[in-house]
């Protein structure tokens, strides 16, 4: 695909995300989507090799019958180990934005961190296996749909962002109005996905916002049918992102947000290592002040 949109590409992104640089050793952009395709295999390995309870009871007591109760008579559930492990996948999010940089792209760190925030997530996977298949899982799923729910908030700015720009005519900083609209013409299914992909975002945050809420009141481990309404948000924020972030790479197919393949190692690295550590932490926080702990 080529034409005079080739030069704008970088028009119909937020701010600070779209770039008129390109790397030399960049085959195509696509490879920015190979580190979400593995942080995808390694979240839902780490969610259920380590989420499930024997393993979370020798990782925090050595002893892989202290949870050895149902769920339903425990309590009260704890955030503690949600809130740490959305705080490595903000790490993560900088970490990510840092080695783009440091690849070559001329990028606002604080802008790609922010849309890095908004990548597709599949907690969903745990969710629906704690509610059909296994109870050994509650705890985790638990734990990982309030995790949801906190990322799925942070990443509205983001989200927001995209909107202003492929939705609501707002003019990307470093493009004047005439490079917007020839950006727009040229590209406007990626547009029309871009806005679709974050206004999907942005519904399911409303949704994570009434379901954060009810976690918080309740302080209980997840039930069935509260788990089975869940999913629907969950399912929703992870088509919107993949939008999103298709479209991402369809819009700069000239490669002007295209990751060093220097750097394709270490970003691969990264999404590899933080579910692994979340889950461990997770795991060793456990439920402090609660029977269940």
């Amino acid at each position: 695909m080529s034409g005079l949109g080739d030069h704008y590409s970088h028009c119909v992104l937020p701010s600070g995300v779209g770039t008129k640089s390109r790397v030399e050793d960049c085959n195509t952009q696509l490879l920015i989507l190979i580190p979400l395709i593995v942080s995808h295999f390694a979240s839902i390995a780490s969610h259920i090799v380590l989420g499930i309870r024997p393993v979370r009871n020798r990782i925090r007591f050595w002893d892989r019958f202290y949870l050895n109760n149902s769920p339903k008579l425990a309590g009260p559930w704890s955030p503690w180990g949600s809130l740490a492990s959305v705080a490595f996948n903000v790490v993560q999010a900088v970490a990510m934005a840092l080695l783009l940089r440091w690849g070559g792209l001329d990028i606002s760190i604080g802008a790609v961190t922010l849309l890095y925030l908004t990548r597709p997530r599949v907690g969903w996977v745990v969710v629906l296996l704690s509610s059909f298949l296994y109870e050994s899982l509650t705890d985790t799923a638990t734990d990982i749909l309030f995790q949801e729910c906190i990322q799925g908030l942070i990443a509205v700015p983001s989200a927001v962002a995209s909107l202003s720009v492929t939705g609501l005519g707002q003019i990307p900083d470093g493009c004047n109005r005439a490079e917007s609209s020839t950006a727009h013409s040229y590209l406007y299914e990626a547009g029309s996905f871009l806005m679709g992909g974050s206004t999907g975002l942005i519904v399911s945050a409303a949704f994570f916002l009434g379901i954060a809420i009810a976690m918080i009141w309740t302080r209980k481990f997840l039930r069935h049918y509260f788990g089975l309404m869940a999913m629907v948000p969950c399912i929703g924020a992870f088509i919107s992102a993949w939008l999103l972030w298709i479209d991402i790479a369809y819009a700069t197919y000239d490669g002007h947000f295209c990751p060093s393949n220097s750097v394709l190692g270490p970003m691969s690295a990264v999404t590899l290592a933080v579910p692994l550590i979340t889950a461990v932490v997770r795991s060793w926080i456990g439920y402090p002040g609660s029977n269940y702990k």
